[in-house]
């Protein structure tokens, strides 16, 4: 009977953080929340999820925002249209841009550490397309960023 306390108090311990700000219960219960609705929202997490069939669709939107993809189509278009100074004062902009979110979702990351749920370490060692780390969301970040720019830029939005 005691020592089964004792296991569920050391269980209890390895799941909280070390010791100092992160271990303040609010941000614990927040935690606990934001777990909770992060399970609940796996729709595509397996070939059985709601939207499991639609999982090649939805891993060919994910790189649509990988990094890589937007610097090197950037740098692409920098050199093919060089001689246009408008847009290529925009297409540098845009490169500030993208340079200026993935180093503040890089500083974001190193200082919130939150895991992504459900994924050990060896899952994402056999299938490394993403970090490890899902706070904040890099993909995410790059999709608004070049939203916005559109939305900036466009014609068809009259109210921005």
């Amino acid at each position: 009977m005691g020592g089964e306390s004792t296991d569920t108090a050391e269980a209890r311990k390895r799941d909280l953080p070390p010791p100092g700000w992160k271990r303040h219960p609010l941000l614990l219960s927040l935690k606990q929340l934001d777990e909770l609705l992060s399970e609940k929202c796996f729709l595509a997490v397996s070939e059985k999820s709601p939207l499991g069939h639609r999982i090649p669709t939805l891993c060919l939107l994910e790189n649509t925002a990988h990094s890589a993809l937007w610097f090197g189509g950037l740098l692409f278009s920098l050199w093919f249209f060089w001689l246009d100074p408008p847009f290529r004062t925009f297409l540098l902009n845009v490169f500030f841009a993208l340079t200026i979110d993935v180093t503040l979702v890089a500083i974001l990351k190193a200082t919130c550490r939150r895991r992504r749920p459900g994924v050990t370490r060896e899952q994402y060692e056999s299938s490394p397309k993403a970090s490890y780390l899902s706070f904040p969301s890099g993909f995410t970040s790059r999709a608004v960023l070049v939203a916005l720019i559109v939305v900036d830029h466009s014609h068809l939005f009259p109210l921005f």
